[in-house]
C-alpha cells in the first residue's frame, strides 16, 4: 500500500510540474539562430556537478543559504559566463553528472537509506524550477554552438527524475534538430568525438578504478580507435582527477550549498562549474572555471 501511494504521489507531482511549466512556455519550441562562426575540430563540455536543485540550507546552521532561487540564479549566471568564455565549438555537450534534483519524490528521503532531506517547497515546485532551468541552460548554449547535446546521469538522489528529465528535454526540443539528448536508461553513457571517448556516470555504484575496464568492454568496437578516454562523474562533490592506465576519471564540484548533514559531517569542498574543450585529435586542450566567488560579485 505504501508503495502504491508513493508512486501515485510522484506521478501527480510530475504531472503538476509539467502543467505549470507548459503554462509559462510557448506551444512550440522557440527558434534560436545558430552561430555564424564555429570550429568543427573542438567539443565544448559544460559540466554540472551535483546541482541538488531543491536543497534547503540555512546560513546560521550550514554556513550559507541555499534554496530554489539561489540554485537557479547560480547555475544561470555560471552558464552565461562559461558560454561567453567558451571555445566556439560546433558542438557542445552539457553533462549533468547526476543528483540534479535533491529529492526524487515528495517523500523527501533518499531511496536507498531513507535519510530525511531538507527540501525547499513542494516537490512539484522543485520539478517546475528544475525543468525550466535545464531549458535555460540549453538555450544559452544554443546561442554559441550549432549542436548542443544533453545528458542527465542517474544518481542516488534522482534515480527516477533523471530519466524523466532526459525524456522531457527530448520532447520539448522535438522540433529542434540542433539539440540531441542522450536518454539511455543505463547508469553508463558513452560518446565518441574524434579520438576522444567520453564516459558519463554518477559514480555511486562502482569504484573509479573499475571504470576503465567497464568502458573497454562496453565500447569494444570503438575502444581501439580512440586515444583519449575520459570519465566524468559526480557524487563526492569535490574536485579530483586521477589517471589510470586506460582512462582519466574526474569528479566535479557543485554550485549547491551544503545542507545541515554535510556541514556537520565536515564537508568543506569548493564550489564551481566548468567548461572543458576537447580537440578531436589532441584530447583536452583547455578549460574554464567559474567559482562561487566570481558569481557573488555579479
Amino acid at each position: 500500500v505504501k508503495s502504491d501511494v508513493s508512486k501515485t504521489s510522484q506521478l501527480e507531482a510530475f504531472n503538476e510540474a509539467i502543467d505549470n511549466l507548459l503554462s509559462r512556455l510557448p506551444l512550440t519550441t522557440p527558434t534560436i539562430s545558430p552561430p555564424t562562426v564555429v570550429i568543427d575540430d573542438t567539443l565544448s563540455i559544460y559540466t554540472i556537478g551535483d546541482a541538488h536543485v531543491g536543497m534547503l540550507s540555512w546560513k546560521p546552521e550550514s554556513g550559507e543559504d541555499n534554496n530554489l532561487d539561489i540554485s537557479q540564479q547560480r547555475h544561470i549566471k555560471a552558464m552565461e559566463m562559461l558560454v561567453s568564455q567558451a571555445n566556439p565549438s560546433k558542438e557542445a555537450f552539457i553533462i549533468d553528472v547526476g543528483d540534479f534534483f535533491h529529492s526524487d519524490n515528495a517523500d523527501n528521503r533518499t531511496a536507498a537509506s531513507h535519510n530525511a532531506l531538507d527540501v525547499d517547497g513542494r516537490y512539484a515546485k522543485v520539478l517546475d524550477i528544475g525543468l525550466y532551468l535545464t531549458i535555460t541552460l540549453i538555450d544559452l548554449a544554443l546561442q554559441k554552438h550549432e549542436i548542443v547535446r544533453w545528458r542527465s546521469a542517474i544518481g542516488n538522489h534522482n534515480e527516477h527524475s533523471a530519466i524523466m528529465m532526459n525524456k522531457f528535454i527530448k520532447a520539448y526540443y522535438r522540433t529542434e534538430p540542433r539539440v540531441i539528448v542522450h536518454d539511455t536508461p543505463s547508469t553508463f553513457m558513452y560518446h565518441q568525438f574524434g579520438k576522444n571517448l567520453i564516459g558519463v556516470t554518477h559514480g555511486h555504484k562502482v569504484k573509479a578504478e573499475a571504470l576503465g575496464s567497464i568502458m573497454s568492454v562496453d565500447c569494444e568496437e570503438i575502444w581501439s580507435s580512440t586515444k583519449f578516454r575520459y570519465w566524468y562523474t559526480g557524487h563526492v562533490h569535490h574536485q579530483s582527477v586521477k589517471e589510470y592506465p586506460a582512462c582519466v576519471v574526474e569528479t566535479f564540484r557543485t554550485l549547491a550549498g551544503k545542507d545541515a548533514w554535510h556541514t556537520s559531517s565536515g564537508y568543506r569542498s569548493g564550489q564551481d562549474m566548468r567548461c572543458i574543450t576537447l580537440h578531436k585529435d589532441f584530447g583536452e586542450i583547455s578549460r574554464n572555471t567559474v567559482n562561487l566567488a566570481q558569481l557573488s560579485t555579479l
